[in-house]
């Protein structure tokens, strides 16, 4: 919800910016919660720590406003030109920068409701999208790619736990690689290897580690945690790119971000 939210509030521009921060910002939660487990020594302390520490953050959602995505979806066009004007005046913008492409934008939707004045159910619209096979044979291949990358991110996150290794030190140095790994996913990313390349590069990386850490395992703890972590730090890489500049990307080239991007929505 959170990494949606956080979407929903910024333009295609802060893509990169909003999914880094978001998989990082679940990496220091896995530090939080081993310390605290560490801590507590207990797994119900534990659990009224874990309500305590989510608990805190539902006033700050209770009095958070709707996002102008939701206030579009709901048409709610006071509340969305208050909105909006609220955060002009923030980003220091005049009523000339970003008025007029709001109401070319309200024109333009207008004008696309008119011409599709014909709805299709839910039904329909799920029967059409399996009747076009080149769209399944897409959502197939997402699927399994998705399916894959956390299945190996899972296999390598809980072969920690067969390790002669303290495993509150194990959590947290993963946690460490796991960001370190998002944040190189990131830079590849913007280099000659592209999308395609950083992805087919951090998944092979990984398939190698699950491989090889059973023969590794047999000479020491320390090679066996080294090539784990380095398994981690290559399939973090690998859910930075499916998932930053996959399906993120998608939600963050909604219209109304690209629309406005240039006049006010730069929250």
């Amino acid at each position: 919800m959170a990494f949606i939210l956080m979407l929903e509030i910024t333009s295609s521009t802060h893509t990169s910016l909003v999914g880094n921060t978001a998989l990082v910002a679940y990496t220091i939660g896995e530090a939080i919660i081993t310390l605290s487990a560490y801590l507590t020594l207990d797994w119900q302390k534990l659990k009224w720590v874990n309500v305590v520490f989510i608990g805190s953050v539902l006033p700050y959602l209770y009095f958070m406003t709707e996002t102008p995505l939701y206030l579009y979806a709901k048409q709610q066009y006071t509340e969305l030109e208050a909105l909006l004007r609220r955060i002009a005046t923030r980003n220091k913008r005049t009523e000339e920068q970003w008025y007029p492409s709001y109401q070319e934008f309200l024109r333009n939707q207008s004008i696309t409701e008119i011409n599709n004045e014909t709805k299709v159910s839910f039904f329909q619209q799920v029967r059409q999208l399996f009747l076009h096979r080149p769209t399944v044979i897409k959502v197939l291949i997402t699927d399994l790619l998705g399916f894959t990358t956390y299945l190996l991110y899972y296999e390598i996150s809980y072969g920690f736990e067969v390790m002669n290794i303290s495993p509150y030190l194990g959590i947290l140095i993963g946690a460490v690689v796991e960001a370190i790994g998002y944040i190189t996913g990131s830079f590849l990313i913007v280099t000659r290897l592209g999308r395609k390349g950083t992805f087919m590069i951090m998944m092979t990386l990984t398939a190698v580690c699950v491989l090889i850490i059973p023969f590794v395992s047999q000479h020491g703890a320390l090679a066996t945690v080294f090539v784990a972590q380095f398994g981690k730090y290559a399939i973090s890489g690998a859910i930075s790119v499916s998932t930053v500049y996959g399906a993120a990307r998608e939600v963050a080239t909604a219209g109304i971000n690209e629309t406005l991007r240039s006049g006010t929505y730069q929250q």
